[in-house]
């Protein structure tokens, strides 16, 4: 029994007596620091030399942790500021320290910088590009930043050797080579600069040679013809060209590893054989999952199941069917329950869709896309069963550049809640109950993004259009185009802070009937990612939905879409740590019931703007993002479509639920403010 006591207490005690062990090292490494200062310094500022020291000042703050003196570091401290100094060219530099005793256990530290002159480069000579052709011999020279009487700096003398190497393998001289010398006279401060090149040989490429790694089923022949396809337009050795090759097969969804090789090449043919390492997934693959989705005006669950078929007949056929169920209540689960005023529906959603991609179809560059899906969705405006097909040929020529060309076909059922001032649902939905939809859409995209997920660098030009009715057949005869463009461009200290922008377009046009008489499922819905100043699809015209109970009717605004669309976004974002970006943001768009007109007067008495703050946090499956945006008293109360009637007043919401809002506020009756969380990035 007092064994079992006695280790107890001990468990108890251990963490106090290290917590004592702990303060007495500390104490016993020396006194507190209650300030340090730097002198002297001219050239580099207070927070450059600060950042290469390893002593600190303990903070003002009250919380902060004491810092304390460590003399080996200290004198560690004053070499790497005159070895930074030497980095910066002041190679004469020296570091003077003093410790003044200000207290049982406090000092105040102080570093006197004697600068002395920089040292200045005298001559810069380039060797070795004799042999090369004129615009080659330019293009290496442009990489030489450091010219005579500039001060000598280590860091791009240190990298212009990589940049003269790069350089010349992007103009075929795969095995290049680089030598830099540098001669710092001490004495004079003067630095002499020699770069030796040889080029050597300028590479085409050669043969394709597949190395599988582990078992497969993919045939030689089809990683060759990919690789070659990829390097068809390519004359000459470049890394750029060897890594859209390996993009180009990583697209393929067959490979869970890729990569393409410069060999050894043969410097009497000037040829250069392409090495490709592959190693295949296992061609089938079944997953489940399960999805919660709370947004302001939409609650629901799901499950869904994924099967995936990588080889599916041979040809490297990829078979992807997919299956999603689960329960909607709009608004929300609790109008469901007997809380609020509002109008509420609720019921079950499911989509079924079978994805088939021949990825050769005569051509290697040609591809056949085709897709079936069936669903049954909960919409504010509405409810929709139905099914729709695709046909689509996709020809990629570049791996940036992709052109698609589809035929659609597309039937649903449609069925309205009550209607307040009309039971006319072919104004609401464009139709009857059942609509058809028949039309051809050809889709361009030039894609130049670093990175599609978290781009950084880069633009993206995409074009949408859409033509449905005459020939075609459906219930409707309109043009739908769409162009979107977006940039990035990375910049500021390890080009930590990145801007993007967007800008998007959309005119729906009846070539037939009426404003209303356009489809409800190819209208204009905006809000959420792409205008956040609204929740997700209420920036819309909207409709009155009815509900009566115990002789009293609820009215609720719901979208039924519109004809005319734009959203921009400008967002600033900033890398705080590898994993957390913050991210500032203004969104500006509309959505019209008719189609757009690119007229200032149109735009600005249409214009509703989202000013906001975000953060992103980076994970395996992309960034999860936050973002909360506030929508200034900038523009008109959102549209209603109405055919005939008086539009009675509807109370405005407040910010997310809470207070109300002016029934004349900009895009009233919506809330003026609106939170996200999702994943991915907003464009």
């Amino acid at each position: 029994m007092f064994l079992r006591h006695w280790r107890f207490l001990l468990t108890l005690s251990a963490p106090g007596l290290l917590g004592l062990s702990c303060a007495h090292a500390e104490r016993a490494r020396g006194p507190v620091v209650e300030k340090l200062s730097i002198t002297g310094n001219h050239a580099l500022d207070d927070a450059v030399i600060r950042e290469a020291i390893a002593t600190r000042a303990t903070s003002w703050f009250p919380l902060a942790p004491a810092r304390r003196l460590d003399r080996n570091v200290w004198a560690t401290d004053q070499q790497r500021v005159e070895r930074l100094y030497r980095a910066y060219g002041f190679y004469q530099a020296e570091v003077e320290d003093a410790v003044d005793v200000v207290g049982e256990d406090k000092v105040r530290l102080s570093l006197s910088i004697h600068e002395g002159q920089p040292t200045r480069v005298t001559k810069v000579e380039v060797s070795g590009l004799d042999a090369l052709p004129a615009a080659h011999r330019q293009e290496v020279l442009e990489q030489v930043t450091l010219k005579e009487g500039d001060v000598f700096l280590e860091e791009p003398w240190e990298e212009l050797d990589d940049g003269i190497l790069a350089t010349l393998r992007s103009l075929g001289y795969a095995e290049a080579k680089v030598q830099p010398l540098a001669t710092v006279d001490l004495a004079t401060r003067e630095a002499v600069l020699e770069l030796r090149v040889e080029p050597g040989v300028r590479y085409r490429f050669g043969e394709v040679r597949v190395v599988r790694v582990g078992p497969g089923i993919v045939e030689p022949w089809r990683v060759e013809e990919q690789v070659r396809e990829a390097l068809a337009f390519e004359r000459y050795y470049s890394p750029e060209a060897l890594a859209r090759a390996q993009a180009r097969l990583v697209r393929l969804n067959v490979f869970g590893a890729a990569r393409v090789l410069p060999g050894k090449g043969n410097p009497e043919t000037g040829i250069l054989p392409v090495i490709v390492e592959v190693s295949e997934v296992p061609p089938r693959e079944l997953s489940f999952g399960f999805g919660v989705n709370i947004e302001q005006f939409r609650q629901g669950a799901q499950v869904s199941a994924d099967f995936t078929h990588r080889d599916f007949l041979g040809g490297l056929r990829l078979l992807r069917l997919s299956a999603e169920g689960g329960w909607a209540f709009i608004p929300n689960i609790y109008t469901r329950l007997g809380a609020g005023d509002l109008v509420a529906k609720h019921g079950p959603v499911a989509r079924l869709r079978a994805e088939l991609w021949q990825p050769r179809l005569f051509r290697p560059n040609l591809a056949l896309r085709t897709r079936a899906e069936v669903e049954r969705e909960l919409e504010p405006a509405y409810d929709l069963f139905g099914g729709s097909g695709r046909v689509g040929l996709v020809w990629r020529p570049r791996p940036w550049f992709t052109v698609e060309t589809s035929y659609n076909l597309e039937a649903y059922r449609l069925q309205a809640g009550h209607l307040l001032f009309s039971e006319d649902t072919r104004f609401l939905f464009g139709c009857e109950e059942g609509c058809t939809l028949s039309y051809l859409e050809q889709l361009v995209g030039l894609d130049r993004r670093d990175d599609p997920q978290e781009p950084r660098e880069g633009y993206y030009l995409g074009l949408s259009v859409q033509g449905g009715g005459g020939p075609l057949g459906g219930s409707f005869d309109y043009v739908r185009i769409v162009p979107d463009v977006r940039g990035y461009l990375s910049f500021g200290p390890a080009r930590r802070l990145t801007l993007a922008a967007r800008l998007r377009l959309g005119t729906l046009l009846p070539l037939s009937g009426g404003l209303g008489e356009t489809p409800v499922v190819v209208r204009f819905f905006s809000g959420g990612d792409a205008m956040r100043g609204f929740s997700v699809q209420r920036l819309s015209p909207i409709r009155l939905v009815a509900r009566e109970e115990n002789g009293e009717v609820d009215l609720e605004p719901v979208p039924v879409g519109g004809n005319g669309l734009l959203e921009s976004s400008l967002e600033l974002r900033y890398a705080l740590t590898e994993n957390l970006v913050l991210a500032g943001f203004l969104d500006a768009g509309f959505v019209t019931p008719g189609p757009l007109r690119i007229r200032p007067s149109f735009i600005a008495e249409n214009l509703y703007l989202g000013v906001g703050v975000g953060a992103r946090y980076r994970t395996p499956v992309g960034p999860i993002r936050f973002d909360f945006a506030i929508r200034p008293d900038i523009g008109p109360p959102l549209p209603f479509y109405l055919p005939h009637g008086e539009l009675p007043a509807l109370p405005a919401q407040g910010c997310l639920g809470l207070g109300r809002g002016s029934p004349s506020r900009a895009g009233a009756p919506e809330g003026w403010c609106a939170l996200h969380l999702s994943v991915g990035e907003a464009f």
